[in-house]
């Protein structure tokens, strides 16, 4: 295997475009893609998987990503390109996040990056679905909630309480509910994401209690959810996160508030991979420092 076009292929992987490698190597784009192609002929496997906008290692290119950093580890060529790197963040990272976590938290986070690593790019996908990360190759995403599938690394950032919240103009209307089972008499805003939308949990010491919930709404929003409440439209049960606007602003109060114990985790999550670039690796930190400073 030709040396020159080893560290090539590792120079690109590491800093996630062509581009990028070419700088942290100070050759031209062209002989950079040609040494990588010239690779792929010697081995007869496809490296990389290259569109017009963005590349990806293949299960091969992976594999040997990771044996030809220890080579140039051992050949002391590595810490030289990863510093070079650093210098010069460049690359997509791609993120998914729940909607109304990414508007509370990402803007801040994102304008630092940016204003910091001005050639890396950011594409940020807000769904409260939980996406195939694999499948559509995010490198990282922040969920709520537990993360039942296989084949990923999981890091706890936090927690988020789930609060049963209603506007001051309902609570004048109908009665506040003293215990979890009186919200069987009340209009309830069911999120649909929820694995169970019609049953809400509470905790009182040890005493665990589930509810089964109804009403004339539900929504896939929790946002809208919380704004529906603020109208009096009926009682939701949101994380805190995202009823704390309205709670300071006096547009929602919060019921069974001692029974509202138990939270969700909030996660930050990765595919499975041996080796993970530097330019994730910032972008999880910076996150990773925000939410825990929130």
């Amino acid at each position: 295997m030709d040396l020159e076009n080893l560290r090539a292929f590792v120079a690109v992987s590491n800093a996630g475009t062509f581009s990028g490698g070419a700088r942290a190597l100070n050759l031209a784009k062209s002989t950079v893609s040609q040494r990588i192609s010239d690779l792929e002929s010697s081995l007869g496997v496809k490296l990389l998987v290259r569109t017009t906008r963005s590349m990806q290692l293949t299960d091969p290119g992976q594999e040997l990503f990771q044996r030809g950093l220890d080579i140039m580890l051992l050949s002391g060529e590595a810490e030289a390109s990863l510093t070079a790197e650093a210098k010069e963040v460049s690359g997509i990272v791609r993120l998914s996040a729940p909607v109304s976590l990414g508007l509370r938290f990402l803007g801040p986070v994102i304008a630092q990056l940016t204003q910091q690593y001005p050639k890396l790019q950011l594409r940020l996908e807000l769904s409260d679905r939980a996406e195939d990360l694999v499948g559509r190759r995010f490198d990282l995403a922040l969920r709520v909630g537990e993360v039942s599938q296989t084949g990923f690394t999981v890091k706890k950032l936090g927690t988020a309480r789930r609060l049963v919240v209603g506007s001051p103009h309902y609570f004048e209307r109908f009665a506040r509910p003293c215990t979890p089972s009186d919200l069987a008499a009340h209009s309830c805003l069911r999120f649909l994401f929820q694995k169970h939308p019609d049953v809400w949990s509470f905790n009182k010491g040890k005493q665990e209690s589930k509810i089964r919930v109804s009403g004339v709404v539900e929504s896939d929003n929790g946002d809208l959810l919380a704004d529906l409440a603020s109208h009096g439209v009926g009682l939701a049960w949101l994380p805190e996160f995202i009823v704390a606007p309205f709670l300071k602003e006096k547009r929602l109060e919060v019921a069974l508030e001692q029974e509202c114990v138990s939270a969700l985790p909030v996660l930050l999550v990765y595919p499975e991979q041996k080796f993970r670039p530097l330019k994730v690796q910032l972008v999880a930190q910076a996150l990773e420092h925000a939410l825990k400073a929130s």
